[in-house]
């Protein structure tokens, strides 16, 4: 009987392109697979940096101990979807309902941050201490969901 460590199994490596497809446009054989990926990863990261943008969808979970006017401002885009909003008050977390809030601008704009406008029912609830947003960013590459 065969036992897989699970420490040693790698976690799925995100890039723009397969690693296979990579190591066969660069000519480079299967021995040096740890170099590959990590030059892979690397231009990876390097090109979001110079686009400032997420090309990989990513999940941001983003707290906001200070907010304005029901307006809670998201640092990151192009959001794909928000995946939960929730305030946390007297030192719980609770996840508030989707009619309590929506995503703006609603159409996709060039550089233009998006931002999670609250229902004026949030101020009745006392002793909010911060608020948290869960929301997917990136672009959906080829292949991917």
């Amino acid at each position: 009987m065969n036992v897989t460590d699970i420490s040693a199994v790698e976690p799925p490596l995100q890039t723009l392109i397969p690693i296979d497809e990579f190591k066969a446009v660069l000519g480079i054989d299967d021995r040096d697979d740890k170099l590959v990926k990590f030059c892979l990863v690397t231009s990876t990261l390097s090109i979001e940096q110079y686009c400032r943008r997420n090309l990989l969808s990513k999940t941001i979970h983003q707290l906001f101990i200070e907010w304005w006017d029901l307006t809670l401002f998201l640092s990151e885009y192009l959001v794909r979807k928000i995946l939960a909003v929730s305030v946390n008050y007297f030192s719980k977390e609770h996840e508030i309902e989707l009619d309590l809030y929506n995503l703006e601008p609603l159409v996709v704009m060039v550089n233009i941050p998006y931002l999670v406008n609250l229902s004026p029912a949030i101020n009745r609830i006392r002793g909010i201490d911060a608020m948290k947003v869960i929301y997917k960013v990136g672009y959906c590459l080829l292949g991917a969901t």
